[in-house]
């Protein structure tokens, strides 16, 4: 800066709605055009096939079935657990825990490698999504059935979170078990049954006209 010169004000310019608009359709172009150019692996490819919206819904509905307990459900349940404790009667069905839906990233991948979880579900919309694109290869090793859903809030909404990456059961009532029977076989004619496909195919719908560049 020169000594007595006035320091140049840039001018913030705002812009209309419409040039909002206008700017947001530009830039979203760009991605799709780079998503196009490019080959997308198929361990994260697999992740553009998600369940139908009505067996989300079915598969879905059998994890609310186990949604966790909130703070306040958790807090009548442990106050009920200490008054049976000290009228001394029989408390042997206050103190197993609630079969529950289990989720974490972390949780989920040592319940997988343990094989105490029978379905998992996994979010596509997970950012970056390389975090879960081991999961489907881990399931598939162990035998555990899997499915993908579009988006985290769905899962989270299952937990009483905003979202999470993915969510399991271990097991679940003896009334429920045909349900569970049936939502395995809905995401494994998708997923598990198909894996070797999914793990084949390459993305990006100019993939064809790129290997013909290449050859």
């Amino acid at each position: 800066m020169v000594l007595g010169k006035k320091k140049e004000v840039k001018k913030v310019i705002k812009l209309t709605p419409k040039q909002k608009d206008a700017k947001l359709n530009f830039i979203k172009n760009k991605i799709n055009k780079m998503k196009n150019s490019i080959k997308i692996p198929p361990a994260i490819n697999q992740f553009k096939t998600t369940l139908e919206k009505s067996d989300e819904e079915k598969v879905i509905n059998l994890f609310m079935k186990y949604k966790p307990e909130n703070k306040k459900e958790k807090k009548e349940r442990l106050k009920n657990i200490t008054t049976n404790k000290s009228d001394n009667t029989d408390k042997s069905d206050n103190t197993n825990k609630p079969i529950i839906t289990k989720f974490g990233l972390k949780h989920i991948t040592d319940l997988i490698m343990n094989k105490k979880v029978t379905l998992v579900l996994i979010a596509s919309d997970v950012i970056p999504i390389v975090n879960v694109c081991y999961l489907p290869t881990l399931c598939k090793m162990y035998g555990v059935s899997y499915g993908i859903v579009e988006k985290q809030s769905t899962l989270g909404m299952v937990v009483n979170m905003k979202k999470t990456t993915c969510i399991g059961l271990e097991r679940v009532k003896e009334e429920d078990s045909k349900l569970l029977t049936t939502a395995k076989e809905v995401v494994d004619g998708v997923f598990m049954n198909r894996y070797e496909t999914h793990m084949t195919v390459v993305g990006g719908s100019n993939v064809k006209k790129v290997n013909k560049l290449e050859g």
